[in-house]
């Protein structure tokens, strides 16, 4: 079974923001991989940050950081993939995950996606992807 281009969220000259969610989907408790792809498709501002983040409430109810993607500076293309056929393990999640980092943890039913805008004068155009199969 797979879903494809479900769309999470897009945002236009969205300012500076921090850990602001832009979209959930819901649903794909019963897939095994999952890519998010964020697409980038301007920027604004000599010091434009923005940095993207993947949660999921594996409880249903309390959200946890399941990754966290690379910087974007300028407008580009991210595939962010996560997959539940990771190695056993135990991940003690007292805060986000570092700058280009995916959990070896899987995901619940349902993912949010958020994001976070720096510099005084920055602004992102974006929008968000997901694809799942499994």
């Amino acid at each position: 079974a797979e879903r494809q281009a479900i769309l999470v969220g897009s945002l236009t000259n969205q300012g500076t923001a921090t850990t602001a969610v832009l979209g959930t989907v819901v649903g794909l408790g019963a897939f095994k991989e999952m890519d998010v792809l964020v697409d980038v498709t301007g920027t604004v501002g000599a010091t434009s940050t923005m940095d993207i983040y993947v949660d999921s409430r594996l409880d249903g109810t309390t959200w946890v950081n399941i990754a966290h993607g690379a910087t974007h500076t300028t407008a580009s293309v991210q595939a962010i993939h996560l997959t539940k056929t990771n190695p056993p393990t135990s991940i003690l999640v007292t805060a986000l995950a570092g700058v280009g980092t995916v959990r070896a943890i899987g995901w619940g039913d349902d993912i949010q996606v958020r994001y976070t805008i720096g510099g005084a004068t920055s602004q992102f155009s974006f929008r968000v992807w997901t694809n799942v199969v499994g």
